[in-house]
C-alpha cells in the first residue's frame, strides 16, 4: 500500500462524525481512502447515502498533521502499519465488522499463524490462576508447540499468561490500550520487552493516546476477533475477561473457561460462563486442542546424546571433542577475566588511589585482631589455664599483662597497641597457639567467639561512647596518619564529631542506629526474604549481603555500625527485592 493511502486511512476514522464503523462503510463503497479526500466535496453526489455533514467532515485536513506525526513515528522505531491490504494484517479480523482500519505492530510472530489462542482473566490472579496457566502451557507445548499466545499485558492473569508462553518457548502477543510510546503497566516492561523477539506488541491507537479506560473495551475486540478461540482462566462476576468472551461469542469464535470453587470470587466469573453455556468447561490443553479439533502428535522428551559414535573418525571426533568445550573454554575465560579485574581494582585502589588521597596502608598488627580477642577472653577467664610456655608465646607478641587486665569484648585497641613481634616466626607460633587452646578447650575457644560477636546482633548490646560523627564519617578519638586531601577531610568531620549538635545520639531509639546489630539483622532477614522469594537473579543480588555478614562473624571487629557499611548500603536493594517478589506479576 502507498504511503498515501495509509495516510488516508489512518485519518479516515479521526474525522467527527465517521467513526470506525462508518470509515469501513466508505472505504467499501468508495474502493479507497485516497479516493473519499480527493472527492470530499462530490461525494453526496457520488455516493448514495452520504449527507452533506458527513462530506464537510472531509475539511478537518488537520489530522493528517497528526498522521504524518506517527507515521515518522513508526518508521522510526521499525513499527509495522498494517492495513487489510497488507498481507501481514490479521486475517481472522478482516471478519470482524469493527475489524480496525490501522494496526501498528512491532515484533517477531506471524499474525496469521496456523493456531491462535488468547488468554484472559482478572486483574487479581490467585494462587490457583497462576497454576492453571503453568500447568496448561505445559501441557498445551506437548499437544501443539507452534500456538500463539495472546492477551492484553494486563495485570493478574494476562501477564502470566505471556510469561509461561515464554518460558515455554510459544510466541505471545500483548494487544495494548495505548500507543508504542509505552508500556502499561511499567512495571511489564521486562516482560514486554521480550516479547518483541518472541511474539510482539499490537495496538489500534496512535503514539500519545494514554491507558484510558474505554480503550481497554475496544482493545478487547482485538483480543477476540485475532484468535481462533478464547481461554477465561479466572474471573469475578464483572470484568474485561467476561466483555472479551462476550465479544468472542458475537463474532462466532469459541470459548472455555476453567471451573473454580463455588463461593470464591474470582471463579465466579467463569462458572456464570460455563452454567449459561457461553463457555465450554476445560480441565486442561488436551479439552482445547480436542474441541477445536487441532491436528497434535505429543512431543517426547528430546532424548541428548552424551556419547560419540563409534564410527566417526579420529578428526571429526577431535572436532565434535572441541564444539563440547567450547562452552566450558568461554565459562573458564569469564571466570579468568572476573578474577583479573577483581586483582586490577585491587591494585588500583590499594598502589594509587589510596596514596594519592594520602591514606597508608594499614600497620601488621591490623591483621590479628581476631586472635588477640580470644588471647584476651581466655587469658582474663581462664588465667590459671594459661603455662609458662604459652605465656611466653604470647609475651614475644602482646604484653600478657595487658592483655590480662585491658581485655574488652567490644574493643581490641588496648591489646593490639602492645603488639611488639620482632620476627615472623614468632607470629606463627602464636597463631599456632590458638589451634592448641581450641583442642584442649573447645567449648571454652567457642564460647569467647560466640562473646565477641555479641554485638553484631544485639543492637542494645553496646552503651554508645562515640560520636554520630565518628559512626557515619568513620574518625574516632586516635589521631589518624593522613596528609593532604585526607587531613583536611579529616579536620572538618572531627570538628562536625566534636559537635553538641549530636548530643541526642544518646538517647533511644537513636542510640540503636548507630552499632551494626539492627542492620545486621534486617540485612539477614531481607537478605533470606529475598533468598527464597525470588528468582536467580533475585538471589545472586541478595547473596553478597549474606556473605559479608558472614565475613563480619569470621572476623573480629566492633559493633560500630561503619563496619557493617555493605549491609547498610545494601538494605533498600533488598526492600526493592522484597516487595517485587510479593507482587502478584513477580
Amino acid at each position: 500500500m502507498n504511503e498515501k493511502e495509509l495516510l488516508c486511512r489512518m485519518a479516515l476514522p479521526l474525522l467527527p462524525g465517521i467513526g470506525l464503523v462508518g470509515a469501513r462503510h466508505l472505504i467499501q463503497a468508495a474502493g479507497s481512502a485516497t479516493m473519499l479526500f480527493e472527492h470530499a466535496r462530490e461525494l453526496p453526489a457520488l455516493l448514495p447515502g452520504v449527507t452533506p455533514k458527513v462530506a464537510t467532515a472531509f475539511q478537518h485536513t488537520e489530522v493528517f498533521r497528526l498522521c504524518e506525526a506517527e507515521l515518522s513515528f513508526a518508521q522510526k522505531h521499525q513499527i509495522q502499519c498494517l492495513t487489510e491490504d497488507d498481507e501481514a494484517y490479521p486475517s481472522r479480523l478482516r471478519e470482524c465488522p469493527d475489524g480496525p482500519l490501522v494496526l501498528f505492530y512491532k515484533g517477531s510472530a506471524n499474525l496469521n499463524n496456523r493456531h491462535i489462542l488468547s488468554i484472559v482473566g482478572t486483574r487479581n490472579a490467585t494462587d490457583y490462576g497462576k497454576v492453571l496457566c503453568q500447568r496448561f502451557m505445559q501441557e498445551l507445548s506437548t499437544l501443539i508447540p507452534d500456538v500463539l499466545i495472546v492477551s492484553g499485558l494486563a495485570y493478574g492473569i494476562d501477564i502470566h499468561a505471556h510469561r509461561e508462553a515464554l518460558t515455554h518457548g510459544f510466541d505471545t502477543v500483548g494487544v495494548l490500550a495505548h500507543g508504542l510510546d509505552r508500556i502499561y503497566p511499567a512495571v511489564h516492561r521486562r516482560t514486554a520487552t521480550e516479547m518483541l523477539t518472541q511474539g510482539g506488541l499490537l495496538t489500534e491507537f496512535m503514539s500519545g493516546t494514554n491507558p484510558d479506560r474505554q480503550n481497554f473495551v475496544k482493545r478487547n475486540r482485538i483480543v477476540a476477533g485475532i484468535s481462533d478461540a478464547t481461554l477465561v482462566v479466572e474471573s469475578g462476576p464483572k470484568g474485561g475477561s467476561l466483555i472479551t468472551a462476550e465479544i468472542a461469542e458475537s463474532y462466532q469464535r469459541d470459548c472455555f473457561a476453567f471451573p473454580g470453587r463455588v463461593g470464591d470470587t474470582y471463579s465466579t466469573g467463569c462458572n456464570l460462563l460455563i452454567q449459561k453455556n457461553r463457555a465450554a468447561l476445560i480441565q486442561g490443553a488436551e479439552d482445547v486442542v480436542k474441541a477445536m479439533n487441532w491436528d497434535h502428535v505429543p512431543i517426547s522428551p528430546q532424548v541428548v546424546q552424551r556419547q560419540l559414535f563409534p564410527e566417526l573418525t579420529p578428526e571429526e571426533e577431535q572436532v565434535i571433542t572441541h564444539l563440547c568445550l567450547v562452552g566450558k573454554k568461554e565459562l573458564r575465560r569469564f571466570a579468568v577475566a572476573a578474577c583479573l579485574a577483581l586483582v586490577a581494582l585491587h591494585c588500583l585502589v590499594n598502589w594509587t588511589l589510596y596514596p594519592a588521597v594520602g591514606i597508608e596502608s594499614p600497620e601488621e598488627k591490623e591483621n590479628y585482631s581476631f586472635f588477640y580477642q580470644l588471647t584476651g577472653y581466655y587469658c582474663s577467664n581462664h588465667p590459671d589455664w594459661v603455662t609458662e610456655e604459652e605465656k611466653e608465646i604470647i609475651s614475644q607478641v602482646l604484653d600478657y599483662d595487658t592483655v590480662v587486665t585491658q581485655y574488652d569484648p567490644k574493643i581490641v585497641d588496648a591489646i593490639k597497641a602492645t603488639y611488639h613481634a620482632d620476627t615472623p616466626m614468632q607470629v606463627q607460633r602464636y597463631l599456632l597457639l590458638h589451634g592448641k587452646l581450641a583442642l584442649k578447650h573447645p567449648l571454652t575457644m567457642l564460647e569467647a567467639v560466640v562473646y565477641s560477636r555479641n554485638w553484631y546482633f544485639c543492637p542494645f548490646a553496646w552503651d554508645v561512647e562515640k560520636t554520630i560523627g565518628e559512626v557515619l564519617i568513620g574518625f574516632d578519638h586516635v589521631e589518624p596518619q593522613l596528609s593532604g586531601f585526607s587531613r583536611w577531610l579529616e579536620s572538618d568531620a572531627r570538628r562536625a564529631a566534636e559537635s553538641k549538635l549530636w548530643d541526642f545520639e544518646h538517647s533511644y531509639p537513636v542510640r540503636i542506629f548507630v552499632v551494626s546489630g539492627i542492620y545486621n539483622w534486617l540485612g539477614l532477614l531481607l537478605g533470606l526474604a529475598a533468598w527464597y522469594a525470588g528468582s536467580r537473579e533475585k538471589k545472586q543480588m541478595a547473596l553478597p549481603v549474606l556473605l559479608a555478614i558472614a565475613g563480619l562473624l569470621l572476623t573480629h571487629i566492633n559493633g560500630a555500625v561503619r563496619y557493617a557499611g555493605p549491609v547498610v548500603y545494601s538494605a533498600p536493594v533488598l526492600l526493592v527485592l522484597c516487595r517485587t517478589c510479593m507482587e502478584n506479576e513477580v
